[in-house]
């Protein structure tokens, strides 16, 4: 694989947002992951599933956000609620530009989860 000046452009404005984050929210946290086997991905939205309601992806990025937002006040955020809200909004966009910066987000995101798994869960890598 090569390395391509693109590839190296992209990798800046994924740290250059987690610099961003970090200003906003703090250095990486000791959050629950909000994973494993037995987690239910996405659960803030079983009660919507559940009755065969489909829903568009700018309602289901309002819902990660309110649950992220309830969960933060409530002291009970994880890293999988920050970074499916993140998800969420990238697939709610269909302009190119806007795309490109909510993937930063989840790039940046997924990447400060990673800082706190070696920091904080004893990840060697």
């Amino acid at each position: 694989m090569t390395v391509t000046n693109t590839d190296a452009r992209i990798a800046r404005l994924v740290l250059d947002e987690r610099i961003r984050q970090d200003v906003k929210w703090g250095d990486p946290k000791d959050l629950p992951n909000g994973t494993g086997p037995d987690s239910i991905p996405l659960a803030f939205l079983q009660p919507i599933l559940e009755g065969d309601i489909y829903s568009s992806a700018v309602e289901m990025q309002s819902w990660a956000k309110e649950h992220t937002d309830n969960a933060t006040h409530l002291g009970r955020v994880t890293y999988a609620d920050i970074l499916n809200e993140e998800y969420l909004e990238a697939h709610a966009e269909d302009d190119p530009e806007k795309l490109f910066d909510e993937l930063i987000q989840v790039a940046a995101v997924a990447q400060k989860w990673c800082r706190a798994l070696i920091e904080h869960q004893g990840v060697q890598r």
